[in-house]
């Protein structure tokens, strides 16, 4: 009989070839394990019914049981994320590099409680009011300045009642803002010119005079109070010029309808914006405006938005007449990208993100074709940001942009009215890695709040801001940072420093003794242990800076 009819006598009776043992052995010995056990950080009780799963290669996932115990089996070698989720707790994320046939299995993730705020707002009669959503802001520091960011917010109940959970441990700011539009359409008469204005915990119209709250791991803070102000409010009257030339004024489009807003401009916030009306021929009125700065915005859709035209405008004490505003149709930019090396490289696995300010795509990503080309549908004039990402292990970076004769180096362009040409991106698969580890000694591994940060040895604040990079410890306590461009850096391991630190000059200057500095070619690779900045050193300093 021969070998080909033994195999099918051996498949008919139902036995499988021996052969395929072997290979089912050999694969099986490939795979890794992960065991571990998840905990509350702050009583160090096992947590039950915790759901932890696994971002990579695989999604794998596992509910830990009434120990706090999980495994997650028959894993392929390879980096993975791995989240960890319970009601009531913030969710974490652990980075894990498995290899062949490894056996995690001493993982330990402590869950910090989540903290909440809650209370009620009333009216400067003292009675509770409901025409209003509460919202909490964090410090954060952008090109050396500090700001505030919104961390979240809520409406309240019918009983003036708000509660904002799922938060840090830190410092908060509060506010209160009322539906203006509400107001307008029911003021009475005894408050005709008045109006209640948005008002910071616990009863500050300026954001500079706002108290902070302080919330621990777990806490939950009761019984705020923010008491509403009022104060005397204007309206924006003006004209859209060039309405006829803005395609799908009215009705749901790819971009929706026009909306007009004037935002409150200060130093820490763009506060509260307040919408206006827009009427078929091109005028507007923005109603109940506080006295103050106010930067005027005319846009389409919501993501994306696309902004049309801008103005800005001085309230003081009385209604702001004959504002004109000139809108420029939103068009497509198409754009290219090109290699600088001559190997060959697979545009389809890239994807090109531009900005607008803020850290908020102005379009959804776009892929590029097979020979590079992109196209951005609809933009409007502005300034704008372009980032290419070709994932996390892959070391393609941006060298140069290049936009109507103008060539930039740290990835920003102006779209401006009448500029012609195409977006041409010149992109390198040779950008630099650095690898190392934080000494044992200092407990960082046990500690996932270290972050490792590459800080570029630069004065221009965009390019610092946009190169500037974080990375985690894995489960070793080692790190990989992907795609360096060449140049000098410093690398620093820190805890609990806010990421907008790192662009300030005088927090720098301050550390600059205790990093690592660095100087990275093209495609090269330097391994690195880095030392950790102490909690002893950083706290002071920030406290010193005003940096929360």
């Amino acid at each position: 009989m021969s070998s080909r009819s033994s195999a099918a006598a051996l498949l008919v009776a139902g036995v499988l070839p021996v052969v395929s043992a072997p290979f089912q052995s050999e694969n099986a010995d490939r795979l890794s394990l992960v065991k571990g056990i998840v905990t509350n950080a702050v009583t160090g009780e096992p947590l039950r019914k915790t759901y932890v799963r696994l971002e990579g290669k695989q999604g794998n996932s596992a509910v830990t049981d009434d120990k706090g115990r999980f495994v997650i089996e028959k894993i392929e070698p390879g980096g993975y994320d791995l989240e960890t989720e319970r009601p009531g707790f913030l969710r974490d994320v652990v980075q894990l590099n498995l290899t062949a046939g490894q056996s995690l299995t001493d993982l330990a993730i402590a869950l910090k409680p989540q903290a909440s705020i809650s209370g009620r707002v009333v009216d400067d009669d003292g009675d509770i009011w409901t025409h209003v959503n509460v919202y909490i802001f964090r410090s954060a520091w952008k090109q050396g300045h500090r700001t505030l960011e919104n961390s979240g917010g809520n409406n309240v109940d019918d009983r003036g009642e708000f509660r904002i959970a799922d938060l840090q441990p830190g410092k908060y700011y509060v506010v209160a803002e009322p539906d203006n539009e509400w107001q307008v359409r029911f003021r009475s008469t005894r408050s005709e010119g008045l109006l209640l204005q948005p008002t910071w915990y616990p009863g500050s119209i300026d954001e500079e005079a706002a108290t902070p709250v302080t919330l621990t791991a777990g806490q939950e803070l009761h019984g705020l109070e923010i008491r509403l102000r009022r104060g005397a409010v204007r309206n924006i009257r003006g004209r859209l010029q060039g309405l006829s030339q803005i395609p799908k004024v009215t009705g749901q489009g790819p971009f929706g309808n026009l909306g007009l807003w004037a935002s409150r401009a200060n130093n820490l916030t763009e506060g509260t914006s307040y919408s206006g009306i827009i009427q078929t021929d091109g005028s507007f009125e923005v109603k109940g405006v506080p006295p103050g700065t106010y930067q005027l915005r005319v846009d389409q859709g919501f993501y994306p938005r696309v902004v049309l035209g801008r103005g800005s405008v001085q309230v003081d004490d009385r209604d702001v007449e004959d504002v004109s505003i000139t809108l420029q149709p939103p068009r497509p930019l198409k754009g290219k990208i090109a290699i600088e090396e001559s190997k060959a490289i697979d545009f389809s696995k890239l994807y090109v993100l531009l900005y607008s300010g803020g850290n908020i795509p102005s379009e959804a990503p776009v892929v590029p074709q097979e020979d590079g080309s992109f196209v951005f549908q609809q933009l409007g004039v502005g300034r704008y940001r372009v980032e290419v990402n070709g994932g996390r292990k892959d070391d393609v970076y941006l060298k140069t942009v290049r936009f109507a004769d103008a060539e930039s180096l740290n990835g920003s362009f102006t779209l401006t009215e009448g500029a012609e040409g195409n977006l041409q991106l010149v992109v390198s698969s040779r950008g630099a890695r650095v690898t190392g580890t934080v000494p044992q000694s200092s407990g960082a591994t046990a500690n996932r709040t270290v972050q490792v940060v590459l800080v570029p040895a630069t004065s221009d604040m965009e390019k610092r801001e946009s190169l500037t990079q974080h990375e985690g410890l894995d489960q070793n306590g080692s790190f990989t940072i992907h795609a360096i461009p060449p140049g000098s850096y410093s690398l620093y391991a820190a805890q609990d420093v806010p990421q907008g630190a790192w662009s300030d000059p005088e927090f720098l200057q301050e550390v600059a003794t205790k990093g690592v500095k660095l100087q990275l070619g093209e495609g090269e690779t330097k391994s690195i242990e880095v030392p950790v900045l102490s909690k002893a050193v950083v706290g002071p300093l920030l406290s010193r800076l005003g940096i929360e």
